[in-house]
């Protein structure tokens, strides 16, 4: 039986595997050779079951190998990029500062705005998980979260190019968004935004979501929580993602 749980976690979803012919028939050369009924009944019945056990926890997880991935890349694009805003490269191609800047910020601020979904979404299981430290960082971080006003920016400057208001529409102002990243910069890196500087202190914004020499940054907290369900709910195997 281990090796069919095994390969049915490695595949990613027993959902998955009832509706794919290739992946369903290799399930079933393993669950021949392991000496389990192997009738196509029998088989999806098999999947059923293991959807109820696992299929939460591999969402989980793959979830948050994903957003992990999308945080890391973010943080490392913004840095490699923020050259390109100092000096041009080999074709003279320069990139605007305050461009550069918005755009990872608009990135960094979807990534955000998934990881709270997760976390919301698997509070129970996270808690189960029986590591009380692990959630703590996890509730810090989400608080953090929300303090920073992030989904107001989210909601009034990414996902819409106009405000309404009392049936009226109208450009959103150039100087509330300013000050709404402001807010969100100052809340991360702890400190008072009047004292920001946009041209030095947003570096540490990104170096903490990724910093390759810091184990507190968010990449590693989601690689932690990632690696504690695979431990706990996916009996440790190493899942190919």
């Amino acid at each position: 039986m281990e090796k069919v749980i095994k390969a049915l976690l490695e595949w990613g979803s027993p959902n998955y595997l009832k509706n794919d012919a290739d992946a369903f028939a290799n399930l079933k050369k393993i669950m021949i050779i392991e000496g389990l009924p192997t009738a196509d009944e029998d088989i999806n019945n098999f999947l059923e079951e293991q959807a109820i056990t696992y299929q939460k926890h591999i969402d989980h997880y793959w979830l948050l190998t994903d957003l992990m991935q999308d945080f890391k890349t973010t943080s490392q694009l913004y840095f490699l990029n923020l050259e390109l805003t100092k000096h041009a490269d080999s074709a003279g191609r320069l990139l605007d500062k305050q461009s550069h800047l918005r755009i990872h910020l608009i990135l960094a601020i979807i990534n955000y705005a998934k990881l709270v979904e997760i976390i919301d979404s698997y509070g129970k299981d996270r808690v189960d998980l029986n590591d009380p430290q692990l959630f703590t960082k996890i509730s810090k971080l989400k608080a953090l979260i929300d303090k920073s006003g992030l989904y107001k920016y989210r909601s009034n400057y990414i996902a819409h190019a106009f405000a309404k208001e009392r049936g009226n529409s109208f450009a959103l102002h150039y100087r509330d968004g300013i000050e709404l990243i402001k807010k969100i910069f100052s809340t991360f890196i702890d400190k008072d935004p009047t004292q920001l500087n946009l041209d030095s202190d947003v570096d540490d914004f990104f170096l903490k979501i990724y910093d390759d020499a810091d184990k507190s940054s968010v990449v590693y907290l989601i690689h932690d929580l990632k690696e504690k369900i695979r431990s706990v709910k996916l009996h440790g195997y190493n899942i190919k993602r």
